[in-house]
């Protein structure tokens, strides 16, 4: 099984007064493969890195490490370090609700659908980290323009990837690693839509939301 090493700090949610550091870290990383956020063959991060990474002491990483291993989630080896196993069978087990919590069910019931914008205008600009007023004088011009000219010159090899109109695949793939890691956030990357700009996607988002008129 291809193992792709993750460069991302897995998020953790907050450890409860009455739970032990083993038995938090354990229950975490158990969720994170359960419900895919740690996908079959990430490589985990070496228990001295990962230590230090969330303030925990290695010998708590490594006892984690090795219930995980013992149980089946994870494989470990001497130079090639922890990553985690394809699991088929407990995928199966994670709970699905088929009704919406309560929570869910009450905001439903009460959205709204927003009316179409009246009116708009910019906002006044050279304000400190304004979206939309980006520091132009900073960006690579040379070395952009020397990677597109380089890109343009094979377009050929680029210009017939498959693409379903969402964005480039790999790009995809790569935003949902990032997200199912660092952002806990549980996705495919046919979910993730690449635009242009924040006018596109407000564009797109408009029309998804918005009724005529």
């Amino acid at each position: 099984m291809p193992k792709a090493i993750s460069s991302y700090e897995l998020t953790l949610d907050s450890r409860p007064h009455n739970q032990t550091l083993t038995s938090w870290l354990y229950a975490e990383l158990r969720s994170a493969i359960l419900h895919g956020r740690l996908a079959p063959g990430t490589r985990l991060p070496a228990s001295r890195d990962f230590a230090a990474q969330h303030g925990l002491s290695r010998g708590t990483v490594v006892s984690v490490f090795e219930r995980l291993q013992a149980e089946g989630y994870v494989s470990c080896q001497v130079g090639l370090g922890t990553w985690v196993n394809r699991l088929a069978t407990v995928n199966g087990q994670v709970n699905r609700q088929e009704t919406p919590p309560v929570y869910v069910r009450r905001v439903l019931a009460t959205y709204a659908r927003p009316k179409a914008w009246i009116d708009l205008s910019l906002l006044e600009r050279g304000r400190p980290f304004q979206a939309g007023d980006p520091a132009i004088d900073e960006f690579p011009a040379r070395l952009w323009g020397s990677i597109a000219a380089k890109r343009a010159r094979s377009f050929r090899s680029w210009l017939r990837t498959e693409d379903d109109g969402r964005g480039y695949r790999p790009l995809r793939e790569a935003i949902t690693h990032y997200l199912s890691i660092s952002r806990g956030v549980h996705c495919n990357s046919d979910q993730i839509i690449v635009v242009s700009g924040v006018q596109q996607a407000l564009d797109l988002l408009a029309r998804v939301l918005l009724k005529p008129d």
